[in-house]
């Protein structure tokens, strides 16, 4: 953070939220396996109505500018998400353990079939270096019809694996009725007040780099950020251990999330 004007640095949490959230990073268990509950696929059909912001929290608009402060009950908020979201991964519901159950099922299924077309397409190769098109294309033919395809069903809880499972805290956050647009910038503001991610806790100096010249108006803008930036991180000063901790444990329960046992 540029401390002199109170700029955020490039990298800073607002502009990464895709990184930070990418307990949105699918699992690789879950690629290319194809598989949907249907409870996931009964409402696939039906676009339902975007969420209105939710109340008593900041705007969706008002987080995105940058221009308003957290309020105690925003941070309550996103402690309150991210406890349940570890409390989920760690305990999880007996239909929990049946979908990641199915999972598991499906991907050996699936390397189970890998290995087979594998050996045949050796096979298939050798045959058509040998000048043996015939034996070359019936292999051929005969990996087309090895190759994992997945059921709709499996396609549905793959699915529901994704949208759901894999990305816990998103569940959290909608059954709470917040739509995602504002929970992101939401989570970002919390999480750079609380200097998640920066090693020693400190904000560098920027690198040293030489500043740009600001216009008045560019400068007024960086007084105000300066300001919701110092009275952020005073609101959040007293949960910031707490929040770096719960920022942590999610980070290292993100799938593969599949029970043992």
């Amino acid at each position: 953070m540029n401390l002199s004007t109170g700029l955020r640095p490039v990298c800073q949490p607002r502009s990464r939220r895709a990184a930070l959230f990418s307990l949105a990073v699918l699992p690789l268990l879950a690629v290319g396996l194809g598989f949907v509950s249907p409870r996931a696929s009964a409402g696939a059909g039906s676009r339902s109505q975007p969420l209105p912001d939710l109340p008593g929290i900041t705007s969706t608009r008002e987080l995105v500018s940058g221009m308003t402060p957290l309020t105690p009950a925003d941070v309550q908020f996103y402690i309150k998400i991210m406890r349940a979201t570890v409390a989920r991964y760690r305990h999880p519901t007996a239909q929990d353990r049946a979908d990641l159950a199915a999972v598991a099922r499906i991907s050996k299924i699936k390397q189970a079939n890998a290995k087979i077309v594998e050996a045949d397409e050796m096979k298939m190769e050798a045959y058509m270096q040998a000048g043996n098109m015939q034996k070359g294309m019936a292999y051929d033919e005969k990996v087309s019809r090895e190759a994992f395809h997945p059921t709709p069903t499996q396609h549905a809880a793959l699915h529901y694996y994704r949208t759901v499972l894999a990305n816990v805290t998103l569940v959290m956050v909608k059954d709470a009725h917040m739509p995602r647009r504002q929970w992101f910038p939401l989570a970002s503001d919390v999480e750079f007040a609380a200097k998640v991610g920066v090693g020693n806790g400190e904000f560098g100096s920027g690198g040293g780099e030489k500043e740009p010249k600001l216009t008045p108006a560019q400068l007024a803008h960086a007084r105000i950020l300066r300001g919701v930036n110092t009275a952020n991180q005073k609101l959040v000063a007293p949960y910031a251990a707490q929040i770096r901790s719960l920022h942590s444990q999610v980070s290292k329960l993100t799938p593969p999330w599949v029970p043992r046992g």
